[in-house]
């Protein structure tokens, strides 16, 4: 129960993997109960006859305010939704089925777009039912992408692609990352944003009509401040790419005005 908190993660093992069948059955049945009635009920699960209010909207409420600026953003793939806090799906990182006892763990649950939750990750289980060790995969609230990973572009038959790697260059960080995009596949997602991304910015300097370099110069003031908002998750992507259009392809781009 203490995984969040562990200082040895290489040598930390879930247990639960490896019980009996019928003793993991009794686990499961146990805390699926107070996940899908208790957690669920309005007044929350009563202790000594005291109601402790530990609810799933008192849940929701602690994690956006601790969380203010993921309101309007999914924390995963960083796409903008109008409301996160009605819009996203309350996630088990570590499946429930495969380790019950995290059902309720606060650090095993994350608020995430339903894209994310159902369509890629689903029961995806980076851990391989408790056969990797702890420190060979992302843990929610220690270690987010957008922290640990830097956004590389690569341009292939006129195609610009995205690759995620580590942002300090450890090859123990590169294969967090790596597993992280096996259940997310955030590469894919994200290079497939950049086609409309870069309209934006082509219709964007082709609306100012300037020379090649003062289209550079304005360029890299736009980017500028678009990197001063890369604090907001929604452009974490989009102030990369132009940074990379401004620097290393600029020349190919301007010739597509």
């Amino acid at each position: 129960m203490g995984f969040d908190r562990t200082t040895t993660p290489s040598r930390f093992f879930f247990s639960v993997p490896t019980l009996p069948a019928e003793e993991q059955l009794i686990v499961k049945e146990l805390f699926n109960y107070f996940y899908e009635v208790v957690f669920h009920r309005k007044e929350g699960p009563s202790i000594n006859g005291h109601s402790c209010e530990a609810t799933r909207d008192q849940f929701s409420s602690a994690y956006y305010q601790a969380n203010g600026g993921l309101t309007h953003v999914c924390p995963i793939c960083l796409h903008r939704k109008s409301n996160a806090i009605k819009e996203n799906d309350l996630e088990h990182y570590f499946p429930k089925a495969v380790y019950p006892p995290l059902i309720l763990h606060p650090s095993n649950l994350i608020f995430i777009c339903r894209d994310c939750n159902e369509t890629y990750k689903g029961v995806c289980d980076a851990l391989q039912g408790g056969k990797k060790p702890l420190d060979r995969v992302f843990r929610p609230y220690r270690d987010t992408v957008k922290e640990r990973a830097e956004v590389a572009f690569r341009r292939e038959a006129n195609t610009d692609w995205v690759k995620l790697l580590a942002a300090d260059g450890i090859a123990d960080e590169q294969e967090r990352i790596e597993n992280f995009d096996l259940q997310y596949k955030l590469e894919k997602r994200w290079s497939s944003d950049i086609a409309g991304i870069f309209e934006q910015i082509r219709t964007l300097c082709a609306g100012w009509g300037l020379p090649k370099e003062e289209t550079r110069k304005k360029l890299r003031e736009k980017c500028e401040d678009l990197q001063a908002l890369s604090g907001f998750p929604d452009k974490f992507v989009e102030s990369a790419y132009m940074k990379w259009l401004c620097e290393t392809m600029f020349d190919a781009f301007y010739d597509n005005l």
